[in-house]
This record gives structure tokens, C-alpha cells and sequence, in this order.
């Protein structure tokens, strides 16, 4: 059972691949693991089921990003909250991309990605609406966030 309906199971979205330093694969948790996280307690319990997870170096035993609870539970607000033109920094599994692009408050979605690898893997899949689009410019630096924040009206306070 996943733990929010917001976000899709990625696994039925996202392929498992590897791109240069990247690589998607799907995993499962089992009822017996389930309950050994659930030790743990509070956002560090996954329900059984099947997961996508993303590695930024194929050889690493670490997950840069996955679409278990504690993932849902991190991004939920930012879904909730979304509206009208929304700027998504890291595209990783595209996760937040699907309820964001569904959402009638929002106009327009734009994901900044500076890997190529992870453009490549995740792009593919249907997650976003037709006016959402992928940004990765050739050579990539951070978008001037407060710059458009100022061509709308913010005075750089509060």
C-alpha cells in the first residue's frame, strides 16, 4: 500500500537504464523489511510494495532519490502548494512533476536539469503536461531566481 495517492508509482513510470553516471532500478520491499523499517519509526517506515530509485554513480550504494514514504512525505507540501508558473530545480525521478503538471492551479511547469544522464532516463515517460518542458542549457548554471522574483514585484524582503 503506498503511503500517498498524490504521487504515481514510479516503477510503472520510470524503465530501469543507466545513462553515463546514472541508473534507474526498480526495487522491492518486503513485508518482513516493511516491518524492520517500521522499527525505526516515524519517516523512516516503508510499506511493502515495488519502488523506483535513481543513483547519480552506478557503482554507489547510496540513492540520490527514491519514491518511497519518506519522498512523499518530503515533497508533499510542495505539491500542495504549487500554482500558476512553477519552477521545479532537479528533475530526479520526476516524481513531483506528475500531481504538479495534473494540478488546474498550475499554467506552466519548468524543470531545470543540468545531467544530460538524467534528462535522458526520465524524459521519456508521460509526466508532465504538453506545455512542461525539460530545461538543460549547454552549459548549465543556476537560473537568476531572484532576478525573476524582482521582474514580478518582489523587493527582496520577507
Amino acid at each position: 500500500m503506498r503511503s500517498h495517492k498524490t504521487f504515481p508509482e514510479m516503477h510503472r513510470i520510470v524503465p530501469e537504464g543507466a545513462s553515463g553516471n546514472v541508473r534507474v532500478e526498480h526495487f522491492t520491499v518486503s513485508e518482513s523489511a516493511s516491518r524492520l523499517t517500521a522499527l525505526e519509526g516515524g519517516r523512516g517506515y516503508v510499506p511493502p510494495g515495488r519502488y523506483a530509485r535513481l543513483f547519480m554513480h552506478p557503482k554507489a550504494s547510496s540513492c540520490m532519490m527514491s519514491d518511497t514514504r519518506f519522498e512523499h512525505l518530503s515533497n508533499y507540501e510542495v505539491v500542495r502548494s504549487a500554482h500558476g508558473e512553477v519552477l521545479i530545480a532537479g528533475l530526479g525521478l520526476g516524481m513531483i512533476c506528475h500531481p504538479i503538471a495534473r494540478k488546474r492551479e498550475v499554467k506552466a511547469v519548468t524543470v531545470v536539469e543540468k545531467s544530460p544522464d538524467v534528462i535522458k532516463l526520465i524524459t521519456p515517460t508521460p509526466h508532465v503536461r504538453d506545455d512542461g518542458k525539460v530545461i538543460k542549457p549547454p552549459s548549465w548554471s543556476p537560473p537568476d531566481i531572484e532576478g525573476e522574483l524582482r521582474k514580478q514585484g518582489w523587493n527582496g524582503h520577507g
